[in-house]
This record gives structure tokens, sequence and C-alpha cells, in this order.
């Protein structure tokens, strides 16, 4: 805990291996966050309808084909699902536990990093009980969805929001990383 009432930029005080070492874990997580902004791209949750039909079912608008389409396949209405299914309890159940240990450990590791990075104490409350909220909300929201009828815009919201506070938490405390210590970082070192 000494280290978080140090002054601003101990970061930039660490050996070139320690700045390596979290500059690789937060372009991990970069990572993680573009590919899961592609799985919301390609999939369900993106659009607040579709959302609440994956995690609670509910009945399918009617398709049309698209010019631009490879395949389109058209079946005689009896066989044409018209009607999803809502997401079985056990899988509902799996899919949090998995995201349960797993993002708020990210969580912890980038807003523990931010902090030290020393932005000033109103920008890391934001980041980090931004970040918390939108770990917290995006865990909980297929639970809600299943729950609440019309509350499928809990899952861009809270994927916009891990997007947003954790990126942002990231991309500040890699520059902060590796911006040149001033003479006064050495001396509150």
């Amino acid at each position: 805990m000494r280290d978080f009432r140090k002054r601003r930029g101990q970061l930039r005080t660490l050996d070139a291996t320690a700045r390596a070492l979290h500059s690789i874990f937060l372009l991990f997580v970069l990572t993680g966050l573009a590919v899961a902004s592609l799985l919301y791209r390609d999939g369900p949750t993106l659009e607040p309808a579709a959302a609440a039909r994956y995690y609670a079912g509910g009945e399918l608008p009617a398709q049309t084909a698209h010019a631009t389409d490879d395949l389109v396949l058209e079946l005689p209405p009896e066989l044409a699902i018209t009607r999803v299914e809502p997401m079985n309890r056990r899988r509902l159940i799996e899919v949090t536990h998995g995201h349960l240990f797993v993002m708020p450990l990210i969580w912890l590791t980038v807003a523990h990093l931010f902090a030290l990075a020393g932005f000033g104490l109103r920008i890391t409350q934001l980041g980090v009980f931004g970040g918390a909220l939108s770990v917290a909300l995006h865990i909980g929201a297929p639970w809600i969805l299943r729950a609440v009828e019309g509350a499928g815009w809990l899952m861009p919201l809270s994927g916009i929001g891990l997007l947003v506070t954790l990126g942002s938490m990231a991309v500040a405390t890699l520059f902060e990383l590796w911006r040149l210590p001033t003479s006064s970082d050495a001396q509150g070192a």
C-alpha cells in the first residue's frame, strides 16, 4: 500500500524489465478487448433486441435476403425457425462462472497499474470505479436480460463500458510506463 501513497509518476521509475512486463500484460488486455469487440460486432450482443433474444429467447424478425450475401437458403415456412429458446440455466451458470473469475482479475490488475500511474485522484477513481461497474454489469447482464423484459440495452452498454474504461486505463498506463522520468520522479522514488 505504500506505493499508492507515493507521488505521481512512479511507474516511470521502474526498471526496463518491470516496465516491459507490465506493458506486455496491458498489450494482451488491449488485444483481448479488440477480439471481444469483434465478437460483439459479429455476434448477437451489440443490438439490444438480439442480445435479449440470445439470453431470454424470443421471436426472430422476418429475414430478408441481401444482395451481398454469399449464400441465401430459403426454407419453406414449416421448416423456418421463427423463435429462439432462452439460454438454459446451466449454460448461463457456465458463462457466468468463467467470467466471474477472469474479468475481476483483469480489472484488478489494470486498475492497480492505473492507480500507480498517478493520474490524479478524480481520474483514477473514475477509471477504477467505472471499470468495476462495467465488469459487474457485464457479468450480471445476461441474468438481468432473462428476468427483465426490455433490458437488452445492458449488454451493449456493459461491453462499451468495458472497452472504454479498461481500454483507456490500459492505454494511459502504457504511455505513463514509457514516458521519460523527470528529475522530480527520481527524487520521489
